[in-house]
């Protein structure tokens, strides 16, 4: 009875909509419904286990991460890290907070953000930072980013991301910025190990990777980020597991903890946000 009531009511509703509004504004409504986070049934499921926890250090688990998984595989000694796509200098800060005698490199392309790096990390010693991006090989490329927003921080090498993701097509402005590769810079730096290589490149994580083929057997932790922006590169969690697995363990990053994904199973190709951690398991001390 009840859900005969509840159901005559909806229809009631729904004819008083379309009579005010019209039919295509209804479908419209219906649409913005189904497609906002609150309404979706995933979106609990999605954060029980690791996914959907953006925001700051401490709503991605970043902190603990930081403060807790590092310091438990890593001496204290000579500590090397990369940042590579610093953005405004947050997580190197941070790095640099728990872990002051580390040699910190920061890496940022867009030129907005990389003005507010500079001005944070400044008066860090130890904090080297770099205006130009790092991938597969030495090149330049145009980065996309918004025009008059609070984002205007983000970048991507991929114009669809910010047309289809963020529907700013007419704020979109680009940037002609340099690329080197990882192996290169630590060539010329005579940086013989990495302890910590975190990886936040609004998708080209994977080109990251792929230009530190000599490095990567001499860096302990890498994290790096597994989101929809990598359905416009084409690329897939299996092409990462392709790249490090089983020399690296692979993990999810949830608030407190490490979720251990195993081997390669198609049941985790979530685009949605995640920090993957990949731990090298040979020790190189």
């Amino acid at each position: 009875m009840i859900k005969i009531i509840f159901t005559q009511i909806i229809k009631t509703l729904n004819k008083v909509y379309i009579k005010l509004f019209g039919i295509q504004s209804l479908f419209k409504l219906f649409d913005q419904i189904s497609t906002n986070n609150k309404f979706n049934p995933l979106v609990g499921y999605y954060k029980n286990i690791g996914i959907l926890n953006s925001g700051n250090i401490y709503q991605t688990g970043e902190s603990f991460f930081i403060e807790k998984i590092v310091n438990r595989y890593l001496s204290k000694n000579n500590l090397v890290f990369f940042d590579v796509g610093a953005n405004i200098g947050d997580y190197s800060l941070f790095l640099n907070q728990i872990y002051p005698q580390a040699q910190i490199h920061a890496f940022e392309p867009n030129p907005n953000a990389f003005k507010k790096l500079s001005e944070k990390t400044k008066i860090v010693k130890n904090i080297i930072a770099n205006n130009y991006g790092l991938g597969e090989e030495k090149k330049q490329i145009k980065l996309y980013s918004y025009k008059k927003m609070k984002n205007t921080q983000l970048g991507t090498c991929k114009k669809d991301i910010l047309n289809n993701l963020f529907d700013v097509k007419d704020q979109i402005i680009s940037h002609k910025i340099n690329i080197q590769t990882l192996d290169y810079y630590c060539n010329e730096r005579k940086i013989e190990k990495i302890d910590l290589l975190k990886i936040d490149v609004e998708g080209y994580e994977l080109a990251v990777l792929k230009g530190a083929k000599k490095i990567l057997p001499k860096t302990r932790i890498i994290q790096f980020e597994f989101n929809e922006y990598n359905i416009f590169y084409k690329i897939f969690l299996k092409d990462f597991y392709d790249l490090l697995y089983p020399q690296f363990q692979l993990f999810r990053l949830d608030l407190k903890r490490l979720i251990p994904l195993g081997g390669y199973q198609t049941i985790n190709e979530i685009f949605k946000f995640q920090n993957i951690i990949a731990i090298n398991q040979p020790k190189y001390d």
